[in-house]
């Protein structure tokens, strides 16, 4: 493995463990805007769920699709 590899996967570790705090973080900030334009909380949940799966998506898409026939066979299966 080159220096460079190694370099790269330290940068991306790095930037994901800055990623969950800044999510967390602005948590608070959505929370402010949501409460002086009076939204309700339904939408304020839409919104972050929205923007979960918009964010995990590249990451998870490709996996779920090839799985598709599990996932649509267990879909609404009880535990």
């Amino acid at each position: 493995m080159s220096p460079f590899q190694v370099r790269h996967r330290e940068l991306i570790a790095f930037a994901v463990l800055l990623v969950a705090p800044g999510f967390m973080s602005s948590a608070m900030a959505v929370a402010r805007v949501a409460a002086e334009h009076q939204l309700p909380p339904i939408a304020v949940s839409f919104g972050r769920w929205f923007v979960m799966g918009a964010v995990l998506l590249p990451f998870t898409g490709l996996n779920a699709w090839g799985h598709r026939a599990v996932i649509r066979a267990n879909w609404l299966r009880p535990s």
